[in-house]
């Protein structure tokens, strides 16, 4: 069994979601760069509702199981925002900086 060229294929992949999340965030309207983080959220939803509960499980252990594999779910989601406020917190500093300038022509 040949695992390296699934490893790189994974490596490729996560990079070019990366690569595509940075590029998004960094456009002008601030509503592209939070499809990818919506789309991860929306398929994290599905998660929970694959669990495979065993018969003598309480409610309370339940709700619990899922809200754990929800939170791991959204690990990708929280990746992406955090790519996203990053890049929109450098273009709002670059916009403050030009205002600066144009002020300090005057």
């Amino acid at each position: 069994m040949i695992v390296w060229p699934r490893i790189v294929f994974l490596v490729l992949v996560l990079r070019a979601i990366v690569a595509l999340q940075v590029f998004l965030s960094k456009s002008r309207s601030k509503y592209p760069g939070l499809i990818l983080p919506l789309i991860f959220f929306a398929i994290s939803l599905i998660y929970p509702l694959n669990i495979a509960a065993p018969e003598d499980a309480s409610t309370v252990s339940l709700l619990l199981m899922m809200l754990m594999v929800l939170l791991i779910a959204n690990i990708p989601t929280m990746i992406l925002l955090g790519i996203y406020m990053a890049c929109r917190d450098k273009a709002g500093r670059r916009k403050e900086l030009e205002k600066m300038k144009i002020r300090d022509l005057k």
